[in-house]
C-alpha cells in the first residue's frame, strides 16, 4: 500500500478569507463546480490551480447574472480584479495544496 500526505484548504474557509458573500459562495459552488462529480468520501479535493479557475468563473457568473437582471444598470463590480483576486488565493493557498470542497 502507498500513502501519501497532502495538505488542503477548506473551501468554507477560503470563500471567507477572500470576503465572498453568501450569495456568491452558492453561485460559485453551483455553477464554478459543476463539473466536479461528488461521491461519498468524507472529503472531495480538487486541484489548487483548477479550484482558482473554477471560483474566478463562478463569480464572473454571478456578476454577469447579476447584470441580466438590471439589464441598463453597471455591471456590479467585483470585489478584486483578476489580478488582485489571483494574488490573494495564493497569499492563502500553498503551491501544494489541494481545495477540500466538503467543508
Amino acid at each position: 500500500m502507498i500513502r501519501t500526505t497532502v495538505t488542503f484548504v477548506d473551501a468554507s474557509e477560503l470563500y471567507h478569507n477572500l470576503g465572498l458573500t453568501d450569495d456568491q459562495v452558492r453561485h460559485v459552488d453551483q455553477t464554478g463546480f459543476s463539473n466536479v462529480s461528488f461521491g461519498d468520501a468524507d472529503i472531495t479535493l480538487v486541484g489548487n490551480v483548477f479550484a482558482l479557475d473554477c471560483i474566478w468563473e463562478g463569480l464572473q457568473d454571478y456578476h454577469e447574472m447579476l447584470n441580466a437582471e438590471n439589464p441598463g444598470e453597471p455591471l456590479p463590480g467585483l470585489l478584486y480584479s483578476q489580478e488582485t483576486f489571483t494574488e490573494k488565493y495564493w497569499e492563502l493557498v500553498g503551491e501544494a495544496d489541494y481545495i477540500n470542497l466538503e467543508s
